[in-house]
């Protein structure tokens, strides 16, 4: 039986005090004496019991975030993710979902991939 350890206690910590969403690899270098496969350990645990939920895309980069977090721009060149505080999904829009497909929207979450401004202005 699995058990809420200290280290996944403190890998919880570092998650929810971040501004944005993070990597396996961002969590190793705050935490450099843990081992990486404790990390990934820690992280299925966490995601297992609904803590923490994963955030992929297209198999490119793999991130990690708390439950409040809901809405994310991504960058295809530099693979950065950002948190944003607009929700463009108007609630007449998810009116209109729930009542052409027939289904009660309980939560919902926002990916949108692009070009980040650092990455534009480099091209």
């Amino acid at each position: 039986m699995s058990r809420f350890t200290d280290t996944r206690k403190k890998i919880l910590e570092i998650i929810k005090s971040s501004d944005k969403p993070l990597r396996a690899s961002d969590i190793k270098s705050i935490m450099e004496d843990v081992n990486i496969s404790t990390i990934y350990r820690g992280l299925e645990f966490l995601e297992k019991n609904r803590y923490i939920y994963r955030l992929s895309f297209s198999n490119e980069c793999t991130f990690y975030s708390v439950k409040e977090k809901r809405h994310f721009i991504f960058c295809e060149n530099c693979k950065e993710i950002q948190c944003i505080d607009i929700c463009p999904s108007t609630s007449s829009g998810m009116n209109e979902i729930e009542n052409t497909y027939n289904f009660k929207i309980k939560e919902h979450t926002l990916f949108l991939k692009g070009v980040c401004d650092k990455c534009k202005s480099s091209d």
